[in-house]
């Protein structure tokens, strides 16, 4: 019996992005992330008829939930109602425009409508 050994040098693994941070009025750091498609649906469905009204899903849940640690802290993704009030709160007015002045300059930066992203 021959057994084959075929050697591969080791493929470099591209280094994992870092979450961006902004700083918010109390002179927090939040890092931000995007969420994936799966939480994206699993928040609509977990936001029931509220996920119709787009002023309530993309000026509080959205931004509450792509924060995903506060100072370093952890902050989990949502999975009740609850959880995503207690973001909303936590954060609070001025980690809330922290965020989404984060989101419109990066839709700028993109090439994307900051317009359309604010409604």
């Amino acid at each position: 019996m021959t057994v084959k050994i075929n050697k591969t040098e080791a493929k470099e693994q591209p280094t994992p992005k870092a979450d961006p941070v902004v700083v918010d009025d109390k002179g927090r750091r939040l890092s931000i992330r995007e969420p994936d498609i799966l939480q994206e649906s699993r928040l609509v469905r977990l936001m029931g008829d509220s996920s119709m009204n787009a002023a309530y899903m993309h000026g509080y849940v959205m931004p509450a939930v792509m924060v995903s640690a506060i100072d370093g802290v952890l902050m989990p993704f949502p999975s009740t109602v609850l959880e995503v009030e207690a973001a909303i709160q936590v954060l609070g007015r001025g980690g809330m425009e922290a965020v989404m002045a984060h989101v419109i300059a990066s839709a700028k930066a993109g090439g994307g409508d900051a317009e359309q992203v604010k409604k």
